[in-house]
């Protein structure tokens, strides 16, 4: 038979990729929940606003731990 030998399929790369695709789609998906805010500003109660700011402040946390990590 003339079939090529694929070689091995493992191989080694940094475990740190998974986490960093992770951290992009949790941010990005956080940035589309703040465009229909963004957009409706004016016409929300105080209750909205402030739904918003504890959102806000969770997503600053996890910018700050994610920034202040050494990969």
């Amino acid at each position: 038979m003339n079939r090529l030998d694929p070689g091995h399929a493992w191989i080694s790369f940094r475990s740190e990729y998974y986490l960093y695709a992770i951290i992009f789609l949790v941010f990005d998906v956080e940035t589309i929940f703040l465009l229909p805010f963004g957009v409706s500003f004016g016409g929300l109660p105080v209750g909205a606003f402030l739904a918003m700011v504890v959102f806000l402040l969770g997503w600053w946390t996890g910018l700050v731990w994610r920034g202040g990590r050494e990969c």
